[in-house]
């Protein structure tokens, strides 16, 4: 994850579904992509609520799929209010600009 943040830091779309050894560890070096707009990590059961934090600072984030995470589903809508559209166990959320 380090290596793709530091030689990738313009990323707008990051894939990595079914990376079964990613890690909320791992995930921290994902601060450094200030231009990402799109995240899949579903079905990465090692990623948890700790992730979220490191999410939160991602601000141009706005679609964002975690289904098949450890990570609480409440805790992420809540905590990351840029994002316009989740996935998580199934379900699609979509958040109306409210500005």
């Amino acid at each position: 994850m380090e290596l793709i943040a530091t030689q990738f830091p313009n990323l707008e779309i990051l894939e990595l579904s079914y990376c079964k050894k990613i890690t909320d560890a791992g995930m921290k070096h994902l601060a450094l992509l200030k231009n990402l707009k799109m995240l899949d990590v579903s079905c990465c059961p090692l990623i948890s609520d700790e992730t979220i934090d490191t999410l939160v600072g991602l601000k141009k984030l706005e679609k964002l799929n975690m289904q098949g995470t450890s990570a609480n589903s409440e805790l992420i809508v809540s905590k990351l209010t840029q994002v316009k559209r989740f996935d998580f166990a199934s379900v699609l959320l979509i958040l109306a600009n409210t500005n």
